[in-house]
């Protein structure tokens, strides 16, 4: 073999590894096999307390739940069997927080309505900031019972990311799609309060729109801006490093899964298993930000 031949070998053969290795590893199964849960009935569990109320928050704003959902949604509820169960639509959102929390009523209103996503994330920090409990996304759970994780004397949990791969985790990153918290607790009130000005400077702002406009004015990173900011000054928050219990996608069956639903976020090609709407929020180029509000 002539020099040549042998640097062709010398590249392509670590290549070929590399992606053999890769779609090996994309296509291992997650273990969050809902299928294989053994549930315990609540007449068998002993009573206990916790500062953090046994409620269970949940948000669906679409006309009829898929299968896929409510297999997930019944999960959760004969996993805690202790919890109460709340399930809100967008009719309820919106008289909740006019009633509730009319200082922030104004600008809730101005989210545009293909964001609902965006009125949901508000909306899950005032119900937990109102009632307490434990609010969980659709798709999202955790491996085991509530009881096992939230401790007695627990007055706000947050935990990282988990379960978003084996090749691609979030590390570091708070989660946002499960809030725990007991009612009032003042975290919660910096998130609110940083969530409305955010959505008052927005106002006329074209710029602020698909995934970075909701992520950086409701989601995520606003939750993780806001979080990092009072690490040090409020204390009663107890952090879950990885490797944790909470799952954040039950229907991402592996890293092939998370990566199409990516590709989709991002470009529309492909599918992705969670989406709830025809076009998902992230591909809209509208602002996140009506200028005239709802009256």
């Amino acid at each position: 073999m002539n020099k040549a031949g042998k640097i062709c070998l010398g590249v392509f053969i670590p290549i070929i590894i590399f992606i053999i290795v890769f779609l090996f590893l994309i296509f291992i199964p997650y273990s969050n096999n809902l299928d294989q849960y053994t549930y315990t009935v609540k007449e068998k569990l002993g009573p206990y307390k916790q500062t953090i109320p046994k409620k269970i928050h949940q948000i669906w704003t679409g006309e009829k739940m898929p299968k896929k959902f409510k297999k997930i949604q019944k999960h959760l509820q004969k996993q805690n069997p202790e919890y109460t169960y709340h399930l809100y639509n967008e009719e309820q959102m919106d008289n909740f927080v006019k009633i509730h929390f009319p200082q922030y009523y104004k600008s809730y209103s101005l989210i545009a309505p293909e964001y609902i996503i965006a009125k949901c994330d508000f909306f899950r920090y005032m119900i937990i900031y109102h009632f307490g409990g434990v609010y969980f996304d659709m798709k999202s759970g955790a491996k085991k019972p509530l009881r096992e994780i939230i401790k007695s004397d627990d007055e706000m949990v947050i935990p990282v990311w988990n379960n978003i791969g084996k090749i691609f985790p979030r590390i570091d990153t708070y989660a946002q799609w499960v809030i725990i918290a007991k009612p009032q607790h003042p975290c919660l009130k910096k998130i609110l309060d940083g969530v409305n000005n955010r959505l008052e400077q927005a106002i006329n702002n074209k710029n602020i729109y698909g995934w970075y406009g909701v992520f950086t004015l409701t989601g995520p990173l606003m939750f993780n801006t806001v979080v990092k900011e009072n690490e040090n000054k409020i204390k009663n928050i107890t952090y879950i490093a990885q490797p944790n219990d909470f799952v954040y996608n039950y229907l991402e069956k592996n890293d092939a899964d998370h990566l199409a639903c990516t590709l989709y976020s991002s470009t529309g090609l492909g599918f992705c298993n969670h989406k709830t709407s025809k076009k998902r929020y992230t591909l809209h180029k509208t602002p996140v930000v009506q200028s005239n509000p709802k009256k």
